[in-house]
């Protein structure tokens, strides 16, 4: 089993290649390589809800001010599209694994266009 603090800085690694500035959001391989890794650290034991909020926090609060579809927004929309490319990709990790059914359920509902993520990113709702 990891520490808190080691879970802490993979997960936050994690984050920085998902929704750092300079992504490159077409990067499959990459994608893939870190689904992987959520999935080894959940067969280790990290729980569903450490990943779960993980991936809540994963997009940042939109700046007050910011409106929609404006270039100021813009950055939010990239990493809204990032993280659901990513999330997409744990989904079927998770899947071919046939690991953790709950959690890719959460996933799919999460990054549905009705979903959480599309609801942060689109309509500037943070709940």
């Amino acid at each position: 089993m990891f520490s808190e603090k080691h879970v802490s800085r993979v997960l936050e690694s994690i984050k920085c290649n998902i929704v750092g500035k300079g992504r490159f959001a077409a990067d499959d391989w990459a994608d893939m390589n870190l689904a992987e890794i959520i999935s080894v650290l959940l067969v280790k034991g990290i729980s569903e809800d450490t990943i779960k909020e993980w991936i809540e926090n994963l997009l940042p609060p939109i700046e007050v001010g910011v409106r929609k579809y404006t270039d100021a927004h813009y950055p939010y929309i990239q990493m809204g599209s990032d993280i659901q490319h990513f999330l997409m990709h744990l989904y079927f990790d998770l899947k071919k694994k046939s690991i953790h059914d709950e959690l890719r359920e959460w996933i799919f509902e999460y990054s549905s266009k009705q979903g959480k993520l599309w609801k942060k990113v689109y309509l500037h709702n943070q709940a």
